[in-house]
């Protein structure tokens, strides 16, 4: 069966009007109880015993609840009932335009949803949620409902809309009758599942809503128990915070804000998960008076602390240092990131302080630290524990055990740059030495072939121009000497000729003299070169 999705059908879930003829029309023990109590409040302040108490709001009384302590003079509300049932108590919800709170009556008789009224009582702390102890309530008249604000299956059970008129839907997985007007159902809302209490639904049969996709109006009342603890502030970060009670952390979600490190607090919350881990959600703290804590860090090593079972615990870890990273956040601030080298794995520390005096100026590569701060789990998809890093809450939680070699890893980085920049300039001076080496042995050889055409030019011409010209001047020698006195003109002639052979030898000579090196003929090739 499907219930429609209508305000009227929802209304019968939480009826929100009193019917026609009920104790509020008409009937005179109604009017007689409000005339006692008109008439003892007209006396009391006759007598001048009391005043009348200021008409506050339901969130002055809750942020009242963070105090010392919230039982004091009485209180005034106004404001409208959202939720009541005598079947299940002497208590009704009130809701004024800042929240919804729950008070507790005596009388015979209560209000009914709908009802406006003022109501004059004790606040109460109650069960770790502030209520009302009322010692009197007066009827204002009818009113309409609160705007009722979406509430999903998550908001509901985390408290967010505790003591308010909200509105949720789902699907209802089960349903039955915990007494003749009273129908308890389970609804599948998200990814939560929620029970809903139903009064005057004696129409409904339990068989025919099962599977039903509804809509219901009402007010949240979370069944998870609240917790109480007590503990010092190790560390916060945003609306996060993280609390220790000298034997193990707990991260607060929510609610922390304005919290330092060392506040002794005393906080009220959820126990929930957040990426397979516990925290503290949606809690509500106050200044703690208690008995101090003696918080001291747990000295472990990193393989300990990667077994996952030491989170939001205040821990002292080591590991040798392999790189930094350093961003800046704000003025004066900066993130700073250590990664650290376990016999396990690696891990990291972060921090976000200043840095005093350049403390970090010490924390070099390969020098072994021991850092102190919250360890915070890191986990996979499945849930199981991947890893985890130490949130340091200021520069002091480092500390260096054991300084780095002078052989770091970085020193060592730049003492090979420095070689491979040596290695190669004596490479490019070797390559530049071979080209010229090269383009000499190259004029060499041009040189040397050169002088060797010469030297057999050379020594062509002296063997054969050389040679015949000494011939000719031989023969010529020897016609001169074989002519008679009376031939002198010839004798003068041939004469000449010798002469101009001789020159031409000289001539012949002095080009053999040219062409051949006469380095090379005295030196050895080097010192050839050089002259």
């Amino acid at each position: 069966m499907r219930i429609p999705l209508t305000r009227e059908r929802s209304a019968k879930f939480f009826p929100r009007r009193a019917p026609p003829g009920s104790r509020y029309s008409a009937n005179p023990s109604f009017f007689m109880r409000h005339l006692a109590i008109l008439f003892i409040i007209l006396l009391r302040s006759a007598l001048g015993q009391v005043a009348e108490p200021a008409v506050k709001t339901v969130r002055e009384l809750q942020a009242a609840a963070m105090g010392e302590n919230i039982r004091g003079p009485e209180v005034a509300l106004e404001g409208v009932v959202t939720w009541a049932d005598p079947s299940a108590g002497k208590f009704f919800y009130l809701q004024d335009t800042t929240g919804g709170i729950r008070v507790n009556y005596t009388a015979e008789t209560g209000p009914t949803p709908g009802d406006r009224l003022h109501v004059q009582g004790i606040p109460n702390p109650g069960s770790f949620a502030p209520l009302i102890e009322a010692t009197s309530f007066q009827n204002l008249g009818r009113a309409r409902m609160p705007v009722a604000p979406y509430g999903s299956g998550g908001g509901l059970l985390n408290g967010s809309f505790n003591g308010e008129w909200v509105e949720t839907d789902g699907w209802i997985r089960t349903a039955e009758f915990i007494d003749k007007e009273t129908l308890m159902v389970v609804l599948d809302s998200g990814a939560a599942r929620i029970s809903l209490r139903v009064s005057h639904a004696a129409k409904y049969e339990p068989e025919k809503i099962i599977a039903a996709k509804v809509i219901a109006f009402g007010v949240a009342s979370p069944v998870r128990s609240r917790l109480r603890i007590r503990g010092e502030v190790t560390m916060t970060s945003g609306d996060t915070a993280w609390l220790h009670d000298g034997d193990a952390g707990l991260a607060l979600r929510g609610g922390a804000r304005g919290l330092k490190r060392g506040d002794r607090i005393e906080a009220v919350g959820f126990r929930d998960l957040q990426d397979f881990l516990p925290v503290f959600s949606d809690v509500m703290v106050k200044p703690d008076t208690g008995p101090g804590i003696k918080l001291q860090p747990k000295h472990l090593t990193a393989s300990e602390l990667f077994d996952g079972l030491h989170h939001a615990d205040h821990v002292a870890v080591t590991g040798h240092l392999l790189d930094r990273i350093e961003t800046p956040v704000a003025e004066g601030k900066q993130h700073l990131v250590l990664a650290l080298q376990s016999p396990r794995g690696v891990f990291t520390a972060e921090l976000d302080s200043p840095d005093p005096k350049g403390a970090s100026s010490v924390w070099e590569a390969g020098s072994l630290l021991e850092v102190t701060g919250i360890c915070v789990v890191q986990t996979n998809a499945s849930g199981e524990p991947a890893g985890f890093k130490i949130l340091v809450p200021e520069a002091a939680g480092i500390r260096v055990v054991k300084a780095a070699p002078f052989f770091t890893v970085g020193r060592m980085l730049v003492l090979l740059c420095i070689t491979l920049a040596i290695l190669l300039a004596f490479a490019i001076a070797a390559y530049l030495l071979a080209r010229r080496n090269t383009r000499l042995r190259s004029e060499m050889s041009e040189r040397q072939a050169v002088a060797t055409e010469r030297g057999r030019l050379a020594r062509d011409l002296h063997d054969t121009l050389e040679q015949g010209l000494t011939g000719l001047q031989l023969h010529i020698r020897g016609i001169t000497l074989s002519l008679d006195d009376e031939q002198q003109e010839t004798r003068s002639r041939l004469e000449t000729m010798r002469d101009l052979v001789k020159q031409c030898r000289t001539e012949v000579r002095q080009s053999i003299w040219d062409l051949r090196a006469e380095a090379l003929e005295n030196y050895d090739l080097g010192d050839a070169i050089h002259r």
